[in-house]
């Protein structure tokens, strides 16, 4: 049996510009741990980064940018079923389906590494970078996003849809777009922690308060 969750309708609610279809879908996917099988059953690797650490920060991470199947990213990201779905029901339960999904990637990605001649990026720089507790992934942000409208915001959690009256202009916005639920994407991303001279550094956006904006918001 799955420890991880699946949300009725009264607390996964779906704006009415959901098709029927889709809507079924959303509402009655598999387990967690099925849709994510699902997500990798498709998988491309598109791109790996070793970046670097913003503005004059030191440190590095390993970034990667994958492909899947847009239903199966459809499910893992917008599902009852799904990695936000884990965040809302308890934040650490999301922080677990996150380090699922890094540990099912970790195999493509050494092999990806291992495959591309030129990559300077060393395993051990890698390793540290993906088990690091701060590592995430995360649907990439496309113009589903930097266009969106109003007629978009179809996932309607009530907890997520109370932050809009929030005094918090940045809620507000995160918010916003946690309503959204992009349907046509079809890449992700992988993003480890940073790291240098074989220690794990606590850079950016701490895993405490990403896991809590995606419990409150829908968002991060």
């Amino acid at each position: 049996m799955s420890r991880f969750v699946s949300f009725a309708l009264s607390d996964w609610p779906l704006a009415q510009a959901v098709g029927d279809a889709r809507r079924q879908e959303l509402l009655n996917p598999q387990e967690f741990e099925s849709v994510v099988r699902a997500m990798l059953s498709s998988l491309e690797v598109l791109r790996l980064i070793d970046e670097p650490a913003p503005k004059s920060l030191t440190g590095r991470r390993l970034a990667a940018l994958f492909r899947t199947d847009r239903r199966a990213l459809d499910l893992f990201f917008n599902s009852a079923s799904g990695y936000r779905a884990q965040y809302l029901c308890k934040p650490e339960l999301g922080d677990e389906a996150n380090r699922l999904v890094i540990d099912a990637l970790t195999p493509v990605l050494d092999k990806a590494i291992g495959g591309r001649s030129g990559n300077t990026a060393s395993r051990a720089f890698c390793e540290l970078s993906l088990a690091h507790t701060w590592a995430k992934v995360w649907i990439h942000q496309g113009s589903w996003l930097r266009r969106s409208r109003r007629i978009e915001r179809v996932l309607l959690v009530p907890s997520w849809q109370s932050e809009l009256q929030s005094v918090d202009k940045h809620r507000r916005k995160l918010a916003r777009w946690g309503s959204l639920a992009p349907e046509y994407e079809t890449r992700f991303v992988l993003k480890g922690g940073y790291v240098e001279s074989g220690r794990q550094l606590k850079i950016c956006k701490s895993a405490r308060e990403r896991r809590q904006e995606l419990h409150t918001l829908g968002f991060t």
